[in-house]
């Protein structure tokens, strides 16, 4: 060792003890989960799977998935881990893992990603994530081992933030994840991209300048870069544990500074910070012979070219949608600005509409509307992360359709199904695993605004009969058109203002006939699993009132008709959902619903007397005045009568002070009223007893406090 070097490794080593001083309290917490949160675990040969309840089947998936790929992710890295616990955080919507050694363990979030490629999650998590922990077992040896017993988990940690290149470990680990699976991100022609575009241009930069960027100078993250030059060297070398041998070695001569770069001149082919050079000649030759068979670009896409070259600023435009009238709108993110939702329209010309969260995924528009998700995190516990549903119009309003979700991809239906509702179709993460797609109203739901309103109708939010509504509102259903809302109309019979929205308008039965079996269970996943084995048992032949006996029911048949339910003041979630599917099964079919923590195997047998059915949210609010506005009315029609005493001047003088005057020779007693007016009995009765034939001089449009203001007249 010469003197140069030999000084510089008595500082390393100074420098590292300095570090050890302060490191006794450094612990990595990934972030808490829902109190009542119910954990369990299951133990395999090299893995202790802890996990929430309810995630039973992705704990038995991931443990088989780890445990299957554990001697082909780690002979590669010449190394053999010992068992490490393993936490599955199903309750956040964000994607990803981690490996950590303050306290050592993997933590796996099992959201599978919306935007990924084709390799199911949680083998790429296997795989990647198992990668991690054969490389942090590196530095539990040689120099490390003793390190251990003063320093204790934080020893690993310690080499690792010395000596550890993360572009080295990120990039092995997507080595590992493409060459041990059909996929992978090294096959996706996404993942280098941007590098792509550069060695094509002739951006040549230094090796820090790649590895570290710069806000003038974008770089993509360390997955990419890592990759583009463990694969480069190990193509080169030939070589299928070069990162085994590597990191044994930056290990095990911990003492000098050049470990990483002596390596790779060892097991590899060139200094690492050389593999760059070889990269941009080999990569860029194959990339410029695949530029040769592309086709040309779009006009949209050459139109953001052009947009590119006069920011000066590396930007990212996403999500690009249109409108009627062809104006495309992107979520923008560049360097020098924050995220914002803009508009570019057909003559390349942009304008920002608003600020747009950088987490904001715009997916579809209906004209007027762009449709979205965005993530937010819950108030309390940080690994709980929804993903919720908005809208937002072309001019920045935003409205929240969703709360407290796990929604991606929204897409509108196009026709006319759904009785000419405008529905979205989204795809859910399920918490227990998986995900579906669900179809969720683009109205905004009408129930807190009915409610807020203290409307004398209730809204229920399911298709009812025209019986179930006020006379005045049934007889509006017809005329309207689905999802319009009528103006505000006032309605004399009983002294009320009224607005309507038809939600929907379908033709239903009236009567079912139906049976179920109810499945419970210790936890929401248990009673799913009961409830398949239900479901498949009846489709294949078995009898529907035997196995329902088995579960302590009777299976037996029951009609259920819209009068049941359609007079009710509230409904349930779970009320909805069955009465919803009552209504839209087929007959015969066997339907699987979740209500609360059970569920429900249903058989629709029958369905009589196909009627139309109204979905209709309804504000009826009767008129109450003040008794100030009251007493003002009352005493100017007492003054208007007291100056006009006979028909004929009153007949001259209404229209002056604001009264309309109705001539009527034809009232019957079976009125029970005078002109339509609420609570005029009592003038009624006074008309009939003198018998008088005569105008009438009354109110033009409202009473007041529900009281007549009339005064005998004699001709």
């Amino acid at each position: 060792m010469n003197n140069n070097l030999f000084y510089r490794s008595i500082l390393f080593i100074l420098f590292a003890v300095s570090l050890s001083v302060t490191a006794d309290a450094q612990y990595y917490l990934s972030g808490s989960n829902p109190a009542g949160t119910k954990w369990m675990q299951i133990s395999g040969k090299h893995y202790n799977i802890i996990y929430p309840r309810e995630t039973d089947s992705i704990a038995r998936e991931y443990l088989w998935l780890l445990e299957s790929n554990y001697n082909a992710v780690n002979s590669g890295l010449l190394i053999a881990p010992k068992k490490l616990p393993v936490v599955l955080n199903p309750y956040t919507v964000n994607s990803n893992g981690m490996v950590t050694w303050t306290p050592k363990r993997m933590e796996l979030y099992t959201q599978t990603p919306v935007n990924g490629y084709a390799q199911l999650w949680q083998e790429q998590l296997a795989l990647h994530e198992g990668r991690h922990v054969g490389q942090l077992t590196h530095f539990t040896r040689h120099f490390y081992k003793p390190l251990y017993w003063f320093l204790g988990e934080q020893g690993p940690g310690l080499g690792i933030a010395l000596h550890g290149a993360r572009w080295l470990f990120e990039g092995d680990a997507v080595v590992a994840e493409t060459a041990l699976s059909r996929s992978g991100r090294g096959r996706t022609a996404s993942f280098l991209e941007y590098y792509r575009a550069a060695f094509m241009n002739e951006d040549l930069r230094t090796w820090d300048r790649w590895r570290y960027g710069s806000y003038k100078n974008y770089a993509p993250d360390v997955y990419a870069f890592g990759y583009l030059i463990l694969s480069t060297q190990s193509f080169l070398a030939k070589d299928s544990v070069m990162s085994g041998e590597v990191l044994d070695y930056v290990s095990r001569y911990f003492y000098n500074p050049n470990n990483l770069n002596d390596a790779f001149l060892r097991y590899g082919t060139t200094a690492y910070n050389k593999t760059l050079d070889v990269a941009v000649n080999t990569m860029g030759r194959i990339w410029d012979e695949e530029l040769a068979q592309r086709g040309k670009l779009s006009a949209s896409q050459n139109q953001l070219n052009e947009i590119h070259k006069e920011s000066g600023f590396y930007t990212t435009y996403s999500a690009g949608v249109a409108d009627s009238m062809g104006n495309r709108y992107y979520s923008k993110y560049s360097y020098d600005k924050g995220c914002s939702l803009v508009k570019i329209d057909k003559s390349g010309n942009e304008s920002t509409i608003r600020p747009f969260p950088y987490s904001g995924s715009i997916n579809d528009s209906d004209g007027s509307k762009l449709y979205f998700t965005q993530k937010v995190q819950d108030k309390r516990w940080t690994n709980r992360v929804y993903s919720n549903l908005y809208a937002v119009d072309t001019l920045g309003k935003i409205r929240k359709l969703q709360r407290k979700g796990r929604f991606f991809s929204p897409t509108l239906n196009r026709g006319g199904c759904y009785g000419g509702r405008k529905m979205i179709a989204v795809i859910e993460n399920l918490v227990q695993g998986g995900n579906r797609i669900a179809v969720l109203d683009a109205a905004a739901d009408p129930t807190e605004v009915v409610r807020k309103s203290a409307s004398t109708v209730a809204y229920l939010g399911i298709p009812v009969s025209k019986d179930a509504f006020p006379r005045d509102i049934a007889a509006q259903l017809d005329s309207m058109a689905v999802g319009s809302t009528s103006a505000v109309k006032a309605n004399a019979g009983d002294n009320t203002l009224n607005i309507v929205k038809l939600v929907s308008k379908q033709e239903l039965p009236d009567s079912v006939q139906y049976r179920v079996i109810q499945v419970a269970a210790n936890s929401v996943a248990e009673a799913k699993t009961k409830a398949d084995s239900i479901q498949g048992a009846i489709a294949g032949g078995a009898d529907f009132e035997a196995i329902a006996k088995k579960y302590g029911q009777t299976g037996d048949k029951a009609w259920m008709t819209t009068k049941q339910y359609e007079y009710a003041q509230s409904m349930d979630k779970d009320n909805k959902t069955f009465i919803n599917t009552l209504n839209t099964a087929a007959v015969n079919s066997l339907n699987q619903l979740q209500l609360g923590q059970g569920y429900v195997v249903l058989q629709v047998l029958d369905r009589k007397a196909m009627v139309s059915k109204y979905t209709a949210a309804v504000i009826k609010k009767p008129i109450d005045f003040s008794q100030g506005t009251y007493r003002t009315a009352y005493n100017k029609f007492s003054s208007f009568v007291s100056a006009n005493l006979t028909a004929d001047e009153i007949v001259k003088n209404a229209a002056k002070a604001g009264y309309t005057i109705q001539e009527r020779k034809d009232i019957t007693t079976a009125e029970h009223n005078l002109a339509g007016i609420h609570s005029t009995r009592e003038a009624m009765r006074w008309l009939f007893h003198w018998r008088i034939i005569m105008k009438l001089c009354i109110l033009s449009v409202w009473t007041v406090k529900g009281r007549c203001c009339a005064q005998r007249l004699w001709p």
